[in-house]
């Protein structure tokens, strides 16, 4: 998964749920970006099967309401919904069992527990809001050589959200933002000091190059 550096000053939606429903997953992308906004989200839409961006991600997130997302979706029915994490949020993405390992090592030794995690066909997404004060740094992987690298996706990038591209929730305790894990600077350091340690360390795994 290549991801683009970037950082955007997300404008937060102006309608956030104090607790919602559970998520439906058979909603349809009309359905799931209301969902995705009432959560807290700062959504975009996104192409067909697709993780490309199909409008301008700054200017669409100036004054997002239910209006604006009901006018788009039933416009374009079949556009999918991303999140941008903007310097807001951060997306860790492992595509081996040596990065999930890894992960669930850090969370433990950090004591920081996920509440999110969306389940991709390629690959797991875990979503954290960001600590107040703490920066992320955006890195890409390449899991035939790193297949141990744990993804960062911060900024710009667009992260596709349930039900998009076939995606699922595989955990589902956080009911609107306000309730995400908080990623602190001691959470991202960890991560960023394991990827620095498996670019040097690791050997690709024989599979490495096929989804779990």
């Amino acid at each position: 998964e290549v991801v683009s550096n970037g950082a955007v000053n997300s404008t937060a939606p102006t309608l956030v749920s104090a607790s919602l429903l559970a998520f439906d997953p058979t909603a349809n992308h009309l359905d799931a970006a209301l969902y995705w906004y009432a959560y807290g989200l700062p959504i975009v839409p996104t192409m067909p099967d697709t993780n490309q961006i199909a409008v301008s991600s700054d200017t669409w997130l100036v004054e997002l309401s239910h209006e604006k997302i009901v006018q788009h979706w039933s416009q374009h029915a079949d556009h999918g919904v991303a999140l941008i994490p903007g310097d807001d949020y951060v997306v860790f993405c492992t595509d081996s069992q040596e990065s999930r390992d890894a992960l669930a090592a850090i969370f433990k030794n950090v004591e920081a527990w996920p509440n999110m995690v969306v389940k991709t066909a390629i690959d797991t997404h875990t979503r954290f809001k960001v600590a107040k004060g703490a920066n992320t740094n955006q890195l890409t992987h390449n899991i035939e050589k790193h297949f141990a690298h744990i993804g960062v996706i911060a900024g710009k990038s667009p992260v596709i959200l349930p039900p998009s591209k076939g995606s699922t929730l595989s955990l589902d305790m956080a009911k609107n933002v306000g309730e995400l894990t908080e990623a602190t600077q001691a959470f991202i350091d960890a991560v960023s000091l394991h990827n620095g340690t498996a670019d040097t360390d690791c050997v690709a795994a024989p599979d490495a190059g096929k989804p779990p």
